[in-house]
């Protein structure tokens, strides 16, 4: 694994648990307002929280533009990738970083199913259809 995939993959899961502490905060908010009793002093913590998590999700977007800018390579990959519709930046960069630059996968197969998203069915009794059990958290969430 390459160095700038690897300090990608760290921005990219820090990025992940960021916004999972931005939205429980958001979230304690919402039931705040809505509970029968209210406290000021908690509201205002949970905004500060949220400010401060929007402030490092932020620059951590700035980070992750910088890292893929710097090298060739990887900035090759990631603008032939966010030219596909419905793909982002983040998006992008979760896929690369958690594939280690789609290394190691010698077709779009193993690829679908490391992801999670190959269909599996199931042969005893009735025909049901899930999804794979294996599969890349982070790639999920991406």
């Amino acid at each position: 694994m390459s160095k700038n995939i690897y300090q990608l993959r760290l921005l990219t899961r820090q990025r992940q648990r960021l916004q999972e502490l931005k939205t429980q905060c958001t979230n304690q908010q919402h039931a705040l307002q809505h509970s029968a009793i209210s406290d000021l002093l908690i509201t205002k913590q949970l905004t500060k929280l949220v400010d401060v998590y929007h402030q490092q999700l932020a620059a951590l977007e700035i980070a992750m533009r910088q890292l893929i800018h710097q090298d060739p390579i990887l900035n090759a990959r990631v603008q032939r990738l966010i030219q596909v519709k419905g793909l982002g930046l983040l998006s992008v960069s979760v896929m690369i970083a958690e594939t280690n630059g789609f290394e190691g996968f010698p077709n779009q197969r193993n690829l679908v199913s490391y992801a999670g998203y190959d269909v599996v069915e199931n042969h005893g009794g009735a025909r049901a259809l899930r999804y794979s059990v294996r599969q890349n958290p982070h790639l999920q969430k991406g």
